[in-house]
């Protein structure tokens, strides 16, 4: 069984408990973590009714949403992320 059919498999018992580890070993493994990447993600964001103008939370919500902005479009470009899993997938170089 792959390593993503096995996940599948066992998420929604790990969920419905609330708990569970998934320890993968492999010979060989590539992460890639770019952080934040700029895209149209920020500017086509949807707010939750719960965040509207009025609500309790709309304050952390506006101070946690200028944060997330200012990082996203500060990001590298997604050019940049496409080139090095590019890269990591068909030449090994990640």
């Amino acid at each position: 069984m792959g390593a993503v059919r096995f996940c599948k498999a066992v998420l929604p018992s790990m969920r419905a408990l609330a708990a569970g580890l998934i320890i993968n070993v492999s010979i060989q493994a590539t992460v890639i973590q770019p952080g934040d990447v700029r895209t149209p993600i920020t500017d086509n964001r949807i707010q939750a009714r719960q965040s509207a103008p009025g609500s309790a939370y709309r304050a952390c919500f506006e101070a946690a949403l200028r944060i997330s902005e200012k990082e996203e479009w500060a990001g590298v470009a997604p050019e940049q992320v496409a080139r090095h899993w590019d890269g990591a997938v068909f030449e090994g170089t990640g």
